[in-house]
Formats: C-alpha cells, sequence, structure tokens
C-alpha cells in the first residue's frame, strides 16, 4: 500500500513540475522574454534576464578626503576630522582608511568613526572604535595606518566625524567611503 502511495506521490509531482514548466514557457513566450535575444544562441536557447539591484553600493557612492596638518591638530588636544554634512538619504559608511604622522613616542588613546558631531552623552551618537598599526619610523616622527572596512549609518543632515585621542600634535588625513 505504501508503494502505490509512493508511486503516485512521484506522478503527482512530475505532473505539478511538467504544468509550471509549460506555463512558464508560454508567459515567456507571451511576453517575449526569450524572443529574438541574440544571447539565446550563445547560451543553448536561453538568456538571462537584465534585473536592476536597487541596493547596487556604485548607484550614489559617498566618498570624501579631510586632512588636516600638525598646526590644526594641536598638543594635548584630541584631533577631529569632520567631514561634510549628510545631506541625502540616510548614508552606509563602509571603509576608512586613514594615515598619520606623530612624534615618536606619541601615546595613542583612541581613533574612531562617529556618525556626528555632538556629546558623549547624545543616545544617538554611534562610535566605531577603528584599528590601527604603526606602519614605521624615521627616529622622530611615528606613522600610523588605518585602513578598514565599518559599518556605520549616517542619518540627514548629520556630520560624519573621525577622532584621534593623542597626546602629540599630530597630521592626519583620512578617507571615508560609503553611499546612501
Amino acid at each position: 500500500m505504501r508503494r502505490v502511495f509512493g508511486v503516485l506521490a512521484s506522478c503527482a509531482i512530475l505532473l505539478a513540475c511538467a504544468s509550471m514548466a509549460l506555463a512558464e514557457s508560454q508567459v515567456q513566450s507571451r511576453f517575449g522574454i526569450f524572443g529574438n535575444d541574440p544571447l539565446a544562441s550563445v547560451l543553448g536557447g536561453s538568456s538571462a534576464t537584465a534585473t536592476e539591484n536597487i541596493q547596487d553600493p556604485t548607484r550614489h557612492p559617498y566618498q570624501h578626503r579631510v586632512f588636516i596638518d600638525q598646526n590644526t591638530c594641536n598638543e594635548g588636544a584630541r584631533c577631529v576630522l569632520y567631514f561634510p554634512a549628510i545631506d541625502a538619504s540616510r548614508m552606509l559608511i563602509r571603509h576608512i582608511s586613514c594615515w598619520g604622522s606623530v612624534p615618536a613616542g606619541t601615546v595613542i588613546q583612541a581613533i574612531y568613526l562617529s556618525n556626528m558631531v555632538g556629546q558623549n552623552k547624545d543616545p544617538s551618537m554611534q562610535r566605531n572604535y577603528l584599528p590601527y598599526v604603526i606602519s614605521g619610523t624615521d627616529g622622530s616622527n611615528a606613522y600610523l595606518i588605518v585602513n578598514t572596512d565599518t559599518y556605520l549609518l549616517v542619518e540627514p543632515n548629520r556630520q560624519p566625524t573621525v577622532t584621534f585621542y593623542l597626546n602629540a600634535a599630530a597630521a592626519v588625513d583620512c578617507t571615508i567611503s560609503g553611499y546612501y
């Protein structure tokens, strides 16, 4: 008895698949999806349907660079790089790349990317602390590098910032990139 039901179930599945394939081919021929397509002969009788990815990150790319020198980033203060405020819809920052020149022996407390200029207690302020490496020194200066992927949303009319907490003057250069 089980074998009869198994055979019947297999036949039902095959029948359903065949009817769906027939219906799909009728829709394709009716709407010309695969009609006179030059790729059809290359692809063995069928071709891919062009689609538009609305989430494509190259659709509205954002990339901006800010450089500040040692005269702007003074000793004993935090260095803050202010990027232009977001004037479009919400933006997603996906990558940050920075280079810095600091006197040898400088203490680097933290480097972070933020979604706004504001107070630490503001609940909408988000920070992504960034990994860095000291790439070398020439005896009097040390050079630091930040080059990392990130994921930080910035709402409209907010200003992304990169903050360096250092105990010495520095020259820093950062580029952030993402899309909206």
